[in-house]
């Protein structure tokens, strides 16, 4: 059986446009699949997300967030590092260290935790990251207040 000139260009057509349909349209599938905004609570609970979690300090970028933050006595403040790059909570202003805390190098990913005990406001800063403004303030007041 030999087949024409026409009969081949019908068959190489129609392979080639089964050829890009089909992966496209399998791509596009799975590619939408996960477009779905809503929040599924590994306990089969279908929630909207709640606030951030309180007393948490989040460095991001050269910034933390929030840059100030009011707590009572007591509380334990967590920062944690959601940046690429390494950063240090160091107690003080102006690059001059206090004494109060200081982290060391919080890598990314990690978290450095403290607890204030005595109100007042607590300056601190990033080291490798002052010049570009990486500062905070904690104000700790008391619980009569």
């Amino acid at each position: 059986m030999f087949l024409s000139r026409s009969d081949i260009r019908k068959s190489t057509t129609k392979l080639s446009r089964d050829t890009i349909v089909i992966p496209v349209a399998l791509f596009l599938a799975i590619a939408l699949a996960g477009c779905d905004d809503s929040v599924t609570d590994p306990n089969g609970n279908d929630d909207e997300p709640g606030p951030p979690a309180a007393n948490v300090v989040e460095m991001t970028g050269n910034s933390f967030q929030p840059g100030n933050l009011e707590v009572t006595e007591g509380t334990t403040v967590t920062w944690v590092n959601e940046s690429n790059e390494a950063h240090t909570v160091t107690s003080g202003s102006g690059g001059e260290h206090d004494g109060q805390f200081d982290s060391g190098n919080v890598a990314p990913g990690e978290q450095y935790q403290f607890t204030f005990e005595n109100s007042g406001t607590y300056d601190y800063y990033c080291i490798p990251h002052l010049q570009a403004g990486m500062t905070g303030t904690i104000t700790v007041i008391s619980e009569d207040e």
